[in-house]
């Protein structure tokens, strides 16, 4: 039991072999939906985290578990909190090469099932923004630090197992 104003840190444990994964906390007020609060990458993702409208919560993960801190307790925090973890699965990396103009390259994910042509999936541009793509299930992340671009299936199924692609067009040539 806790006092307005306190410090509280809850705690979630987890198990997964992926390297890959964003915990997200949610609150949950008596019959009413859980609200998203905020989440927190870990393992090869540790970087990744979302700055919570509220200041006064903090997120911290580790190889295992995760935890939530609320600081200066008020009487609206009495909930019940909820994490859950979400295994993002990745498919495929391609190296930027830096060039003369740092968002002028277009870059195309497609997909080949055996014995197929490629199937067009997504464009995005090198400033990250989707110009096009055909399953709300795909987005892009564009990396300038690692150079690379990561596309990101959700909710990854057996079906999804193909080859892909990875294309880069550059918009702007010359100096």
């Amino acid at each position: 039991i806790s006092k307005e104003t306190d410090t509280v840190t809850l705690k979630c444990s987890y198990e997964t072999s992926s390297e890959r994964i964003w915990l997200y906390w949610f609150r949950q007020y008596p019959n009413s939906a859980p609200q998203y609060l905020l989440y927190k990458g870990a393992r090869s993702y540790s970087s990744d985290e979302s700055s919570p409208a509220d200041r006064r919560l903090e997120s911290k993960t580790s190889r295992d578990s995760t935890e939530l801190t609320i600081r200066g307790l008020k009487l609206s925090d009495s909930a019940l909190y909820h994490c859950a973890l979400r295994d993002v699965a990745h498919y495929s990396v391609l190296q930027i090469k830096p060039t003369s103009s740092a968002t002028g390259n277009i870059l195309h994910w497609y997909r080949q099932h055996p014995k197929s042509n490629p199937e067009f999936l997504l464009n995005i541009m090198q400033s990250g923004t989707i110009i096009s793509k055909v399953s709300t299930r795909l987005e892009a992340k564009v990396d300038d630090d690692q150079k690379q671009v990561d596309l990101i299936i959700s909710s990854a199924a057996i079906s999804d197992s193909d080859l892909y692609y990875c294309a880069l067009v550059p918009t702007v040539t010359g100096n």
